[in-house]
């Protein structure tokens, strides 16, 4: 039987995975609050979450999970977006929408948010946010509610993927 000897070396002489391979995780940072944030939600409202990170590669990905707690409005006719933002100049870079939970129902919503940013496009630190909009109705939205539980925890991550 013949040895196999890729690129021409031995087993013993492989001592990583061949370049452009990339996808290992190079570092997990994580934003946590606790803290009830309520009201109209008319504007871009700053929900107190936000995670910083540094990339080692500007041509690095960076894969934001969120666990998010308490979310919901206090009527049936008001919805709202959580919005993810970026950088210094706050770009948005993503939505997703948070329907009528209320929270005398007993209903909050627990929404979980994945987002690959395909390219970190910086070497210095990152800022990641999320701010809540209202779209509909008028009365007050919530986020971090503790309805008639315990205080929920809500977590945003930020994972460097290399490239």
């Amino acid at each position: 039987m013949a040895i196999i000897k890729p690129n021409n070396n031995t087993l013993s002489a492989i001592t990583g995975l061949p370049a452009g391979v990339g996808g290992k995780v190079l570092q997990v940072v994580q934003g946590t609050t606790g803290t009830q944030v309520e009201g109209t939600f008319a504007s871009e409202t700053d929900l107190g979450l936000s995670v910083n990170i540094t990339p080692s590669s500007s041509s690095n990905k960076i894969l934001i999970t969120a666990g998010l707690g308490g979310c919901g409005s206090r009527d049936t006719s008001t919805y709202w977006f959580l919005r993810l933002k970026k950088g210094t100049a706050d770009t948005a870079i993503t939505a997703f929408y948070i329907g009528y939970q209320h929270p005398s129902s007993g209903s909050e919503t627990y929404p979980n948010l994945n987002y690959l940013d395909s390219s970190a496009g910086s070497t210095s630190q990152i800022t990641y946010k999320l701010v809540g909009l209202r779209n509909s109705g008028s009365a007050n939205c919530y986020f971090c509610h503790s309805g008639n539980t315990n205080q929920p925890i809500s977590t945003l991550t930020a994972i460097e993927i290399e490239a």
